[in-house]
């Protein structure tokens, strides 16, 4: 193992990428209690791989990476292969269902309004990492993700790691949409946004109107509301 102003360097390091500069505000956004973790980052606490594997599921990177400095740092991810039906929940997690009214929309727009936000109903999963979940509409992603599938999603910050040719919803002004995304050489400002349904078109969306992009983490076809 390396040492651990090493590995602080790297929390660090992921704290400037999540926009959680203070102790406090990182403390919280990866749910630790902010006075130990201020003392581990000021090396007057071990580190304990239980920290270690708490921040690496929050910031979506590799426990090797942040303990050693293993390359890569992004982690894999269920999205990378065939989403993954979780109809077979044994220990289910609850997030919330965003109504397709406001999948049709912005999720920031609706999300973002605490009394719509506790309107939502809650639908299990057992993708650990969910944040939220959404329904799928059309078939533009099929045979991906079927028409009437549940999608569930976390947010990730876009400018630490966006892998191309895997699903993502992009969240933007002119509303969601779920699309293979990758990014564009030539212009930096835009990113491409991709169907599998052949019949679809592929279009261009400006870095300036996208609010925020989701991870696809998986799907179901069963919906589990509590």
């Amino acid at each position: 193992m390396e040492t651990q102003q090493s590995v602080i360097q790297r929390i660090r390091h992921l704290m400037e990428l999540n926009r959680k500069t203070s102790v406090y505000s990182f403390s919280k956004y990866v749910g630790m209690d902010p006075a130990g973790l201020g003392r581990m980052l000021s090396n007057t606490a071990t580190i304990t791989d239980k920290t270690l594997t708490r921040i690496a599921d929050r910031c979506g990177v590799r426990f090797e990476w942040l303990l050693s400095g293993e390359e890569p740092m992004e982690r894999e991810t269920v999205a990378e292969g065939p989403p993954v039906d979780s109809n077979a929940v044994q220990s289910p997690l609850m997030v919330p269902l965003v109504p397709q009214t406001a999948f049709g929309g912005s999720i920031e727009g609706y999300y973002s309004d605490g009394a719509k936000r506790v309107q939502c109903p809650l639908i299990s999963t057992n993708f650990e990492q969910s944040e939220l979940a959404l329904p799928v509409c059309g078939d533009s992603m099929e045979p991906m993700f079927p028409n009437g599938c549940v999608i569930f999603v976390c947010r990730i910050n876009e400018e630490l790691f966006i892998a191309p040719g895997r699903p993502y919803v992009v969240d933007t002004e002119n509303g969601a949409f779920l699309r293979i995304v990758r990014l564009n050489k030539e212009n930096p400002e835009v990113i491409v946004a991709e169907s599998v349904n052949p019949a679809e078109e592929t279009f261009e969306i400006p870095k300036a109107a996208i609010y925020g992009i989701y991870r696809v983490l998986g799907y179901t076809k069963g919906i589990g509301l509590a």
